[in-house]
């Protein structure tokens, strides 16, 4: 049986990526909001509101994406970055920052669909980690 030529195109052709679009320095310790474009396939696709999830940057250590909520537009945008590492880095020139899915009214965009614990876990730690440093500091100074 033939297929419509109007039937919807699969899932792979409409995917809508983030993609940074120059080179961003991001400081330690700090969340910089970084200009962004979505992907599309041609000129007559639509944009949509969407909302981006929240995940760790391919590439870079201890960085995440914040969860986003996207107006319907393809360029002029920009998504949260956190760069917890001690260093600075380079968020380079085309990086992918995650998939924008459509929000339809069934979905609330104040219940993530995933959890924050890894990301919390981390920066808990990083903060016990710190104050243990600064107490061991303070203990060295004294007996000095």
């Amino acid at each position: 049986m033939a297929r419509p030529v109007h039937e919807e195109k699969s899932t792979e052709e409409t995917v809508r990526r983030l993609c940074v679009i120059e080179d961003i320095i991001l400081p330690s310790s700090h969340q910089t909001e970084v200009p962004v474009r979505i992907s599309h396939q041609s000129l007559r696709d639509r944009p949509f509101v969407g909302i981006v999830e929240n995940q760790k940057v391919s590439g870079l250590r201890y960085t995440f994406n914040a969860r986003t909520l996207m107006p319907a537009k393809f360029t002029e945008l920009k998504i949260p970055v956190v760069n917890l590492d001690e260093r600075s880095q380079t968020l380079p020139k085309g990086t992918k920052l995650g998939v924008l899915e459509h929000l339809d009214e069934g979905r609330s965009c104040h219940s993530p669909s995933e959890s924050l614990e890894p990301v919390l876990d981390f920066v808990q730690k990083k903060v016990k980690t710190t104050a243990e440093v600064i107490d061991e500091m303070v203990k060295r100074c004294l007996r000095h």
